[in-house]
């Protein structure tokens, strides 16, 4: 079983975003060694699948909260249909996932960051393609829409770097390499001029500076300096400059009312019409069905545009659950990103430097995605939620078996800390 389970873990970074349904394949068959093992009485790290569901139970019921928001909403619309329960039940079978991947040893879940770096450049290569080295702006990019992919690509250039702490020691070839991912992720998001996976470089490099307490203030402004003008020099030779001052021209636009049906005033568009058909049924949401109804409704009575009414979503997470499933689906998602986040708060200031990266990178994965989901619907794409799924479970088990791991071998100074 061990096998199958580090098989899947070294599968799923490296296609994720390069091969159709890879990432849904890989939950599903994770899903599947858990049950396996849960019915032969298996207990990695000797806890039962019970006694993990009990112990981390606010966790669990935080990332099944998006699947019963929707059976809320069906219930209250007294319309059911299976088809809804896919995307938030690849987010709901979290628990299983990760008490499966507790079978593996920290050294194993670490393959993280090599599996990363090997499906970052395999998506850099692809996004050089299909962009014509960033002449061309396809709107997808595979099976993925180009932003989507994007935003992905970059997390995983994020991820790789944050790895350094995985480490024994610092090697100068290591932090080359590893920079270079980083990079290489931030060239991506250049390359398709993804607008909404820059405001998660600004949030990496803040979370980096405030989370890195072994390094001197110097040395972090002199990192972060060095970083913006590197992301400055990539951005000033591709579209970025264009792309940012086009932004700004379609606010004005859309404030004056002319020329609205272009990328951000399409945008605002949808954001003004969601919020009007939330207030229709604000607790439990007017269920996904409707929405595409009820932005025709609001294009025929003038609202927003044909063109805007036509997309199949509101392109913001929060705002998209808000409406279809009301507060209870706001809060849900909510739950999905902070959660989780809260989890690896608490160990982002471990004594044990391999601790405090996998928090970190936890936090990265969560912030990224709540970043990504203003300017788009990341779980839309189901290989998308089930990659978050599958990071925010390794990394967090990851904490608790390297915890195990410390107790081992230093009963005295670790008991307290493998308990948590």
């Amino acid at each position: 079983m061990k096998w199958v389970v580090l098989s899947l873990v070294i599968t799923f970074p490296a296609l994720a975003i390069v091969v159709h349904s890879a990432a849904n394949a890989c939950l599903f068959l994770l899903l599947a060694c858990a049950m396996v093992a849960a019915g032969f009485g298996m207990k990695p790290l000797d806890i039962s699948l019970s006694t993990f569901l009990r112990r981390y139970w606010p966790l669990h019921l935080a990332m099944a909260a998006w699947l019963i928001s929707v059976f809320l909403n069906q219930a209250s619309l007294g319309s059911f249909a299976v088809k809804h329960y896919d995307r938030a039940l690849r987010i709901a079978v979290f628990a299983p996932v990760m008490w499966i991947l507790l079978l593996l040893p920290f050294s194993y879940l670490k393959s993280l960051q090599w599996t990363a770096m090997a499906g970052l450049i395999s998506a850099t290569v692809k996004a050089y393609i299909a962009t014509s080295g960033g002449a061309e702006r396809p709107t997808d990019i595979g099976f993925l829409s180009t932003i989507a992919y994007s935003d992905i690509a970059l997390l995983l250039g994020i991820l790789v770097f944050l790895s350094l702490g995985w480490e024994q020691r610092r090697r100068p070839s290591m932090t080359v390499l590893k920079s270079a991912a980083l990079l290489a992720g931030i060239y991506t998001t250049a390359l398709t001029a993804t607008r909404g996976s820059w405001l998660a470089i600004l949030a990496a490099i803040a979370i980096i500076f405030f989370n890195s307490d072994s390094v001197s203030l110097r040395r972090k402004l002199l990192i972060a300096f060095s970083g913006l003008l590197l992301v400055g020099a990539i951005f000033s030779t591709s579209s970025g400059p264009h792309r940012l001052n086009e932004a700004v021209a379609e606010v004005s636009n859309y404030q004056r009312g002319i020329d609205m049906d272009t990328s951000v005033g399409m945008r605002l568009q949808m954001w003004h019409g969601a919020w009007l058909l939330f207030q229709e049924r604000p607790l439990f949401g007017i269920g996904k069905d409707n929405y595409s109804l009820g932005m025709e409704r609001l294009a025929k009575a003038g609202i927003v545009s044909e063109a805007a009414a036509h997309y199949a979503h509101s392109h913001n997470e929060l705002l998209f659950n808000l409406t279809i499933n009301g507060i209870v689906g706001f809060l849900a998602t909510l739950a999905i990103y902070f959660a989780p986040a809260f989890y690896f708060f608490h160990d982002r200031r471990h004594p044990d430097r391999q601790i405090r990266t996998s928090a970190l990178m936890g936090i990265m994965v969560c912030v990224c995605y709540f970043l990504f989901g203003l300017t788009d619907l990341m779980f839309f794409w189901t290989g998308i939620g089930s990659f978050y799924t599958l990071c925010t479970a390794l990394l967090l088990a990851s904490i608790i078996r390297r915890k195990h791991e410390n107790a081992l071998a230093a009963p005295g100074a670790w008991t307290s800390a493998a308990s948590r």
